[in-house]
């Protein structure tokens, strides 16, 4: 079990692998999207730390980048199928 101050979530490896796949082919939208998962974190981490529930929430932006990864690998994935 990771504690909050490692920044440590279910989703990380997750995130990490399909961001591995989708910046083969789009290197710019791939960095962003992992600056603002990125980012998210720290801000949960800085909500958890202060010891109040509600300001938890303040990193829930982060499934922005989550499933903007998610949803453009199954792009690339539909693309090297042939499908699109």
């Amino acid at each position: 079990m990771c504690s909050p101050s490692l920044i440590c979530t279910p989703f990380h490896p997750v995130h990490l692998c399909l961001s591995c796949i989708f910046y083969l082919s789009y290197q710019l939208a791939a960095s962003v999207l992992g600056v603002i998962w990125v980012t998210s974190r720290f801000s949960y981490a800085w909500g958890y730390s202060t010891g109040d529930p509600a300001k938890r929430m303040r990193g829930a932006y982060g499934y922005i980048g989550l499933f903007g990864v998610i949803l453009l690998s199954i792009s690339i994935a539909l693309k090297l199928l042939g499908v699109l």
